[in-house]
């Protein structure tokens, strides 16, 4: 059992159950919500920011705190705090470019490097894809932990952007984010790593 941690890790992260016996119940409403915060994450990043894009009035209380979007891969997140739902939200923007698509077939696997898992391989375009932002949201995170301790984190995104918060769960996970109080609601999210 143990010589699968990375991909046990990602199973108990993805579905909320990590060392309960207790499968998580669907929120129907959070799943929708959390839906419209990666449809927003496709926006124009001014809008983002100023948080006019037409589904922010959804969420009329939702603080920006970052909208990432590095030219090399030519994508998008953010993240921000839900004065509404106490809850911080990262959303990733699925494929909507050439670009994206080329990270989509970039499907070499490559090492995870990660103490507790041997022979474990990613996906190697969107590793890369979350390595051009990872410093940023995670900073952005844990300085919206740190305002707000008591918030829950939720990780969200479509297609790419869904392999995306995976991948950005387990590096929260590894930067000591209680696993019990982090979510990731993915949508259309394709395969992210092998089977080890």
């Amino acid at each position: 059992l143990m010589s699968r941690p990375l991909l046990l890790l990602c199973l108990f992260v993805q579905y909320c159950a990590c060392f309960t016996n207790a499968a998580p119940e669907y929120n129907h409403t959070q799943a929708v919500e959390l839906y419209l915060y990666s449809k927003i994450s496709a926006c124009e990043a001014k809008a983002i920011e100023q948080w006019t894009c037409v589904l922010c009035d959804k969420f009329p209380n939702f603080e920006v705190k970052g909208v990432y979007n590095p030219k090399s891969v030519d994508s998008q997140a953010l993240v921000g705090y839900d004065r509404d739902t106490h809850r911080i939200v990262a959303a990733f923007r699925g494929s909507k470019n050439e670009k994206n698509v080329l990270t989509d077939l970039d499907f070499k696997k490559i090492p995870y490097i990660d103490s507790l898992c041997n022979d474990c391989e990613v996906h190697r375009g969107f590793l890369l894809e979350w390595q051009s932002y990872r410093a940023h949201v995670l900073a952005d995170i844990h300085a919206l932990m740190a305002t707000h301790p008591n918030a829950s984190i939720i990780l969200t995104g479509h297609s790419m952007g869904g392999a995306v918060a995976l991948l950005a769960a387990l590096d929260c996970v590894k930067e000591g984010v209680a696993v019990d109080n982090l979510s990731v609601y993915t949508y259309g999210e394709p395969r992210v790593a092998n089977r080890a």
